[in-house]
């Protein structure tokens, strides 16, 4: 008899059970399906949604499971009420993860001699090295703007 623990950290890993595929070691494990509902993960890029309702529409959530979603790309709406209302709408939306960031001219804003400036210089070097990590860098930016706005 073979005993131990299989720990689920990630939701791809979710996928695998799901597919009833997952293997570890010698030993291969078996997810037995036991109800309805599953966890899904929804990743959506909302650079082109203009409005909560749109971004409500894309989503297409079911009733029957459980959600996670994560919004990745540029914003044009306001995300704290998009996290409102997609809870009224639907109550199974467990997490939402927000990796927007807003647009910036970053070209123009290197341009000044401000402080401003030169941390949008810093940033669009980084961005430049680093393009993988470009939302990330957006989103230092639009923090350090914000503390400086007071």
């Amino acid at each position: 008899m073979v005993e131990g623990t299989i720990t689920v950290s990630e939701n791809e890993k979710l996928k695998e059970l799901s597919q009833n595929r997952l293997k570890s070691g010698f030993v291969t494990y078996k997810f037995i399906k036991l109800g309805e509902i599953e966890f899904e993960r929804k990743v959506i890029d909302i650079s082109n949604i203009n409005s909560i309702q749109e971004l409500i529409d894309k989503l297409d959530l079911n009733e029957k499971n459980i959600y996670k979603v994560e919004l990745r790309g540029t914003r044009n709406i306001d995300v704290s009420e998009f996290e409102e209302q997609i809870k009224v709408v639907n109550k199974n939306v467990y997490e939402v993860i927000d990796e927007t960031h807003v647009v910036y001219n970053l070209d123009e804003l290197s341009k000044e001699e401000t402080l401003k400036g030169i941390f949008a210089k810093k940033i669009l070097n980084a961005i430049e090295e680093d393009k993988e990590n470009e939302d990330k860098y957006y989103k230092a930016l639009e923090f350090v703007y914000k503390v400086m706005k007071g």
